[in-house]
């Protein structure tokens, strides 16, 4: 079973403008399109927190030497994830969609600005080990 690890850190981590919200890349939002905000951790008051347990399943089909996901879940005020885009996978790229699939319906106790709830988003990164007995290679 993969292991998961809420990262600590925001860097821009984005490798197409079409995988990220028009704020975190500088994109101009369409004419007349109302784009929501999203705000970083660093912006928040109280940042969101997971209430629901997340056990990303590993891809079948994929060699069992493990991989990793850094994925971004766009959160709306209500706790539930509006959006999530694969920011980057290694092994393969079906680790990112098995950890996207995986946290689609993760609940939270939403972000907070001022004591609002506010839409928010994290960066995760989740961590599948491998199958492999140690020493095998």
């Amino acid at each position: 079973m993969p292991s998961v690890h809420v990262s600590s850190f925001e860097a821009g981590l984005t490798k197409t403008a079409a995988s990220a919200a028009p704020e975190a890349t500088g994109a101009k939002p369409l004419r007349g399109a109302v784009t929501p905000i999203y705000y970083k951790p660093s912006q928040l008051d109280t940042r969101p927190h997971i209430v629901t347990r997340v056990d990303p399943v590993y891809p079948s089909g994929i060699p069992p030497a493990g991989g990793t996901a850094r994925i971004r879940l766009f959160i709306n005020e209500r706790g539930f994830v509006d959006r999530v885009a694969v920011e980057e996978s290694t092994g393969s790229a079906k680790f990112g969609e098995a950890a996207a699939d995986a946290f689609r319906a993760a609940q939270f106790a939403p972000g907070k600005l001022k004591g609002t709830a506010v839409k928010s988003q994290v960066l995760i990164e989740v961590v599948f080990h491998s199958l492999l007995p140690p020493g095998v290679k």
